[in-house]
């Protein structure tokens, strides 16, 4: 497997020192230290993780697979950090797994850790996940998770019942990284339930696995066990898939593919038929970035990151996690072949008006990074994934604080 070149191992090791000068030179008002200050967040099922400009790592909320890293399984509202064996310089969450970069370019993952067979009660801690070095970017998935190395190339390795791992025909269980069987080099990669995906740096989004749902993009069913592009042609800037649909943004514009049970395609109506190629999402201005939730089930939402730093989400709204609370949601009651749950098929206004930098999606809840460098979460609270505030919630956001180092 092809290594970091020096330079490139330096611009990894350089990210969060960069990101860090850049927020002490912003004229912020808070007080607190820029290696304190968080530059990066995840969010899996039920648990939330952030980076700070220092490269530590502090997760909060459900914990039964040790997904939060501490060292333990206990639950945990409050922050608490995770025992990585040096500075993270990237971070990604999934149902119960949670994967990070050091800045050596080593990959660690902790939690139902897909790269350990005898995982199943989870690891507490962050366990690398090979010796080799020179990683760039990691994605966590339900059951297996991928990487990027420098120079882009993907692998993947944990379950491969759907071809999720992309190198070839179905296989069983790998516990090391194997290359996915593509000749393209990606920017970023995504490992969701059974089928992962990666952004080329032509732009095109590439995806296999299981296809149900149309999630692939390509208009096919079945298992796809190698990358093919996603249809229409479109070249997007940002990427994000997450268990039955997918999304990506093309000029600007936001583009969804695969189910719409609760609206999670931004359009109505609600539907059991799947759309298998890119479709435009609506009412939406000039979008930068989109994100999918980390949903374990055919129900989820999505959200933009506009220009100007607004919010806007749309899909399910079970509790308040499109910022908007369920009664007062535009679309009121969707009603599916599954249930009939409060949605919206088109985007809403989140976040309560505030500016970000950044934001994840849990199964049910989101969190953002303000550009006043908070965090503020919102949606469902009961597995502490909303950080300790007792009026945690609902639809609005409330401060999750780290500890200081």
């Amino acid at each position: 497997m092809p290594l970091f070149s020096s330079v490139r191992r330096l611009r990894a090791a350089s990210i969060l020192p960069l990101l860090a000068l850049a927020a002490a030179c912003d004229g912020d008002p808070s007080g607190i230290d820029p290696e304190d200050r968080p530059v990066a967040l995840a969010a899996g099922g039920e648990h939330t993780c952030a980076l700070t400009g220092g490269g530590a790592a502090y997760c909060w909320g459900s914990n039964e697979r040790g997904q939060l890293g501490d060292g333990t399984r206990a639950a945990s509202a409050t922050p608490v950090r995770v025992n990585a064996p040096e500075r993270l310089v990237q971070i990604s969450a999934s149902w119960r797994q949670t994967c990070a970069v050091g800045a050596s370019g080593s990959l660690y993952c902790w939690g139902f850790a897909a790269h350990s067979a005898s995982s199943f009660n989870g690891i507490p801690t962050p366990s690398r996940v090979t010796a080799d070095a020179g990683w760039a970017r990691v994605s966590a998935g339900l059951t297996h998770a991928c990487a990027l190395n420098g120079e882009g190339r993907a692998y993947c390795w944990g379950s491969d019942e759907s071809g999720e791992r992309g190198d070839g025909p179905a296989a069983g269980y790998a516990s090391a990284p194997v290359a996915v069987a593509t000749g393209e080099r990606f920017t970023s990669i995504q490992a969701a339930g059974l089928h992962s995906c990666g952004l080329a740096q032509s732009g095109t989004a590439h995806c296999w696995g299981y296809a149900r749902y149309g999630v692939l993009g390509t208009g096919a069913g079945g298992v796809v066990p190698e990358p093919v592009p996603v249809g229409n042609g479109l070249r997007f800037t940002s990427f994000d898939t997450g268990a039955t649909f997918a999304c990506g943004v093309s000029a600007g514009d936001v583009h969804c593919w695969g189910v719409n049970h609760a609206g999670e395609l931004g359009r109505a109506p609600v539907s059991d038929v799947a759309s298998r190629v890119p479709a435009a999402v609506a009412g939406l201005p000039d979008v930068e970035t989109v994100f999918t939730s980390r949903q374990n089930s055919v129900l989820g939402f999505a959200c933009a990151l506009a220009a100007s730093g607004e919010a806007f989400c749309w899909g399910q709204n079970l509790f308040g996690e499109l910022g908007v609370e369920p009664a007062e949601d535009p679309s009121g009651p969707c009603e599916s072949v599954l249930v009939t749950l409060t949605c919206s098929t088109r985007p809403v206004r989140a976040g309560g008006g505030m500016r970000f930098h950044a934001l994840a999606l849990g199964a049910t809840h989101a969190c953002g990074i303000t550009r006043d460098h908070e965090i503020r979460c919102w949606g469902r609270a009961e597995q502490g994934q909303l950080g300790p505030d007792p009026a945690a919630g609902g639809a609005d956001p409330v401060r999750v604080e780290l500890p200081e180092s």
